[in-house]
Order: structure tokens, then sequence, then C-alpha cells
């Protein structure tokens, strides 16, 4: 029996206070909010090959995503370039996993780099939904991590924002019904499966 090349595809958008000037992400957020200045990202996810995805040990997307962010861009929407998704990807021999977002993308022939890492971990309370939906995040002036800091801040992802993201999930790469259910329950397997691993096998 071939391998299947079924992949998966979704959208998302997160939003939350960000400030210039400040390199960390918590305390960006809180200039932010007394700033009332707001960023937000679009991401659209794309996993091409689903079998590839989980073998990944870091378990590797592609993502394509617009900014908002006033500050610096006013109404314009900047779209990145091609960026890069991980989907609870291990932090070393920790039990921290990570979700990752990062894009370069260019406005008025400025380059730019954001990124962005939600922390799935089993702390003290009940902090899953918390954790799977908070994105602490960086933009560069630059097209790397090593470029100079602009700003930090921290996204976050609604409810009906997560209900909508679920709406927009799409299988690719087949026609075939039956492939299409089998990708569709593979990923929701191991998207409930790391959050078992995390959250409950550890107690």
């Amino acid at each position: 029996m071939e391998a299947s090349t079924a992949g998966i595809t979704f959208r998302e958008t997160m939003e939350g206070w960000f400030s210039l000037n400040e390199e960390d992400s918590r305390k960006g957020q809180e200039k932010g909010q007394r700033a009332h200045t707001r960023l937000t990202i679009s991401p659209i996810v794309t996993i091409e090959n689903l079998d590839q995805f989980l073998f990944d040990s870091k378990h590797t997307g592609t993502l394509e995503s617009s900014i908002r962010f006033a500050p610096l861009f006013g109404s314009d929407e900047p779209v990145g370039l091609t960026g890069t998704f991980n989907l609870f990807a291990p932090a070393g021999n920790t039990g921290l996993k990570l979700m990752i977002y990062e894009f370069g993308f260019k406005y008025q022939e400025q380059e730019y780099y954001f990124y962005g890492q939600k922390e799935v971990e089993n702390d003290s309370g009940l902090d899953m939904w918390k954790d799977t939906t908070t994105l602490f995040c960086k933009l560069y002036k630059g097209n790397n991590r090593s470029a100079p800091i602009l700003g930090a801040g921290v996204l976050r992802i609604t409810m009906p924002g997560f209900l909508k993201q679920l709406s927009t999930m799409r299988v690719t790469n087949t026609q075939s019904r039956s492939e299409k259910l089998g990708a569709y329950l593979t990923f929701a397997n191991f998207f409930a499966g790391q959050l078992w691993d995390t959250y409950v096998k550890r107690l």
C-alpha cells in the first residue's frame, strides 16, 4: 500500500498588545496596552504531507501571513514571504513543547522578520487553553532573528477565532473522501495525543 500524500491547511488570526522599543514579550504587552497599540497576524498554515509531518520530530509546516501594526505600517497589511510553522516541537530534554510561527517580509524596501512561540507545558493550574492560544512574539528589523529587535508583545486567539480556525481546515493533495476523513482523524489524534502527553500523562 502506497503512503498517503494528503496534507492539511488552515487559517487563524491572532491579535494582542505589542510595543516598539521592547525586547521582552510580557513587558511589550504591558507597554502596548498602556499605549493602545495592537498587532495582528493572519497566517495560512500548510502541511504538505501529513505522514512526513508526523515523522518529523519538529513537526514542521509552512505558513504565509499578513501582519497589521499601525505604528509601523499605518493602514497597510504587508504579506510575508513563506515562513515556518512547528507544532509541538520539543524544546530539548524538558517537558516544554513549542508552537512556532515565523516569517520574513518587506515593507517599503525594509526587511522585517516576525517570530512567535506558544509554550506548551504542564505548569500549576489549568493552563492548557492559555498555553495553546498565547503567542509570545518579537519583530526584528532585518531578515532573520539575529537582526535588531524592534518590539515585542503577546498575541492570542479567542474562542470564536479558534472555532473559525477549525472551520477553515481543509485536506489537500487528495480527492478521496476516505483519505480526507483519514487525514482529519490522523491530525486530530496527533493534536489530542500531544495534549494528553503534556497535561495528563505527566501528572
